[in-house]
């Protein structure tokens, strides 16, 4: 018997939630370089936020990867 190894629905969304959630991360750090580089005041997101998204963006991320695992058998 063949066993389907297609990425489902809820994987797929997981890799791309995961994708996601780390370039808000990336892309606070980065607007926060410029702004200290440039001299201006741009808002950030605080730490316990970026903590957070970087801990959520971990979890999805080796979660993405072990269900990528377990698919490819």
């Amino acid at each position: 018997m063949t066993q389907d190894r297609r990425r489902t629905a809820p994987h797929r969304l997981i890799g791309l939630a995961a994708t996601a959630i780390f370039a808000v991360f990336a892309g606070n750090i980065i607007l926060a370089k410029i702004s200290a580089e440039m001299g201006l005041s741009m808002p950030r997101l605080p730490a316990r936020t970026e903590f957070a998204l970087l801990l959520a963006a971990t979890g999805l991320g080796v979660l993405f990867l072990i269900k990528e695992e377990r698919r490819k058998g």
